[in-house]
């Protein structure tokens, strides 16, 4: 098999053990929500520490893809983190997938196949000029500033503008991972250090994941995820047509053909339902009984009382996300066993998973 086939497979496979690091993760918080300590708890629970090793096995594959294969490829079949998200949410709730959330996985997943089939993506070059990536970076923080400055005006758009924010980042991760790896490769492990990409590296990663947590943090968690997933394989294709030379080689039907599956999987994105985007938590607050049962009355507590439902962190700081692209949410532990409307003088009910 090509490279290029070894890199789809090591995309693909990383992209399940991502998902698979964040259900284990999520069964081992869950072992200790009502421990006091819970970091140190955390640390010697086995399932949890099983859940680090799977992600970082993950980050090893998705590295391993990034050195073999094309940057848009590798970073487009990383969005089949969607796909296997989906079953692994349902295992970690005890619930049965919806409608939607099977008819979303297959219009994702018949896109991906088609970027596969028609795409024909050329390597393009290892290594970047500096020049290159140094305008490339200035103007991506420049976009990012600009997001940033649109949620301070309107706070309203702060899930989707550090959500975007966060994607491009990610994508601009990829890119330089490429770029550290074959360093690596032609001068040896010694020269990253001297390699000022290596630390560029390392303010990107910085910054896409605390962009990512204030995006996850807004309250608008679904809206997050979304933008976070759209924008990332965007911004690594954008970049690895620009500066990495790669080109998509399809022309006629297979140029229509390659347009329409990214547009069936974008689609797809969105058909999904909004509690569907995340692992672990419960999107907008508007997911659904895991056991069948109605949800509360929402006219029942006040908007204040259901915010933390609606937000990522909620008062526990605990909703993280995978160091790659299209990450997925780690769970939120809640501070106190009392339910949300238990302030407002609503009736508590039993904690449920949702879908």
């Amino acid at each position: 098999m090509s490279t290029e086939v070894w890199a789809g497979i090591l995309a693909v496979g990383s992209a399940f053990v991502y998902v698979a690091a964040t259900a284990v993760q999520q069964v081992g918080v869950l072992k200790v929500r009502s421990k006091g300590k819970r970091w140190i708890a955390l640390l010697t629970t086995p399932v949890w520490l099983l859940g680090i090793v799977l992600a970082v096995s993950g980050f090893l594959g998705h590295v391993a893809a990034l050195a073999l294969g094309s940057l848009a490829l590798v970073s487009i079949l990383q969005t089949s983190q969607i796909v296997f998200m989906l079953p692994f949410s349902a295992w970690t709730a005890h619930a049965k997938l919806k409608r939607r959330e099977i008819i979303g996985a297959g219009l994702i997943t018949f896109g991906l196949i088609g970027i596969i089939l028609f795409g024909n993506v050329t390597k393009g070059v290892n290594t970047p000029p500096s020049s290159d990536w140094a305008l490339t970076l200035m103007a991506i923080y420049a976009v990012v500033v600009i997001a940033l400055v649109i949620a301070r005006i309107w706070p309203s758009t702060t899930a989707v503008a550090y959500g975007t924010s966060s994607g491009i980042l990610y994508g601009a991760m990829a890119g330089l991972i490429k770029s550290v790896l074959a360093v690596i490769g032609s001068e040896g492990a010694g020269a990253a250090f001297s390699d000022w990409e290596t630390y560029a590296f390392v303010l990107v990663a910085l910054s896409a994941m605390g962009t990512q947590q204030v995006a996850l943090g807004a309250g608008h968690l679904s809206t997050a995820m979304a933008s976070i997933i759209v924008s990332t394989p965007v911004a690594s294709t954008v970049i690895a047509i620009t500066i990495f030379d790669e080109r998509f080689l399809a022309s006629g039907l297979a140029l229509l053909a390659l347009f329409l599956s990214v547009i069936i999987s974008f689609i797809g994105v969105f058909v999904l339902p909004r509690d569907s985007l995340t692992l672990g938590a419960s999107g907008d607050g508007s997911a659904g009984s895991g056991s069948g049962q109605a949800d509360p009355d929402p006219q029942g507590a006040s908007p204040q009382a259901a915010a933390p439902a609606d937000s990522a962190q909620g008062d526990s700081g605990f909703a993280h996300g995978l160091p790659g692209p299209n990450p997925v949410t780690l769970p939120v532990i809640p501070n106190s066993p009392a339910p949300v409307g238990a302030a407002s003088g609503v009736e508590p009910t039993p904690a449920t998973g949702s879908s």
